[in-house]
């Protein structure tokens, strides 16, 4: 399976900035991995470190058969039914954001949410084009 290249300690710093400041719902969780599934960065809801704990490995873990989904090149999107909602995964370039807890009303709003933050995503880890005079 194809890693990504090291994600910087500044980059990764961006990404925690950018999900704190999107504006979702405080009752969903949001993750961006890897192509390996590995995590990069969270804005998990829970006060309550066992709970996080437990939500963030559930996330990894689905995160882990979701994106080899994504590098087979068979998925851009995934959404999975869950018992406590819906984790929405949406391909952000060389990263994947993942949201779960997801009420069914909200998931058509939400995805298109993701999308843009997809996209943000995906600019803040391209590469800096060099240009020649």
């Amino acid at each position: 399976m194809e890693r990504v290249n090291y994600i910087g300690k500044e980059a990764t710093e961006k990404l925690h900035t950018l999900l704190k400041n999107e504006g979702y719902p405080g009752s969903v969780d949001l993750l961006v991995v890897d192509l390996a599934g590995n995590m990069v960065a969270e804005r998990l809801r829970y006060s309550e470190l066992e709970d996080a704990l437990e939500s963030a490995f559930s996330l990894i873990s689905a995160c882990n058969s979701i994106s080899k989904a994504f590098v087979q090149g068979d998925a851009t999107e995934c959404i999975v039914h869950g018992t406590k909602g819906y984790i929405v995964a949406v391909e952000a370039g060389q990263a994947i954001l993942v949201a779960a807890g997801i009420p069914e009303h909200q998931l058509g709003l939400m995805l298109q949410k993701l999308r843009g933050t997809a996209k943000k995503i995906k600019n803040l880890l391209a590469p800096e084009k060099e240009t020649t005079t």
